[in-house]
């Protein structure tokens, strides 16, 4: 799972790691977008659906609770 955190908020955003397109494993993220080297995909947390790419769904995202600091998956 990716954790991405809002710098402005501190919230953490957790989604799968298993691209929507091929099942491919997301292996990196830059400039805010998690990235698949399989095809080229690429997903914004914040967008309604990726941002380029096969993948026609956002990946999967992980409802998170952070008590005290931890995170702690739903």
């Amino acid at each position: 799972m990716w954790c991405l955190r809002a710098a402005r908020t501190a919230s953490c955003a957790l989604f799968l790691v298993v691209c929507t397109h091929a099942g491919c494993v997301v292996a990196e993220v830059a400039d805010g977008e998690i990235l698949c080297p399989c095809h080229g995909d690429r997903f914004a947390p914040a967008a309604e659906r990726p941002v380029r790419g096969l993948a026609r769904k956002l990946l999967r995202k992980v409802s998170v609770a952070e008590p005290d600091g931890v995170i702690v998956t739903r």
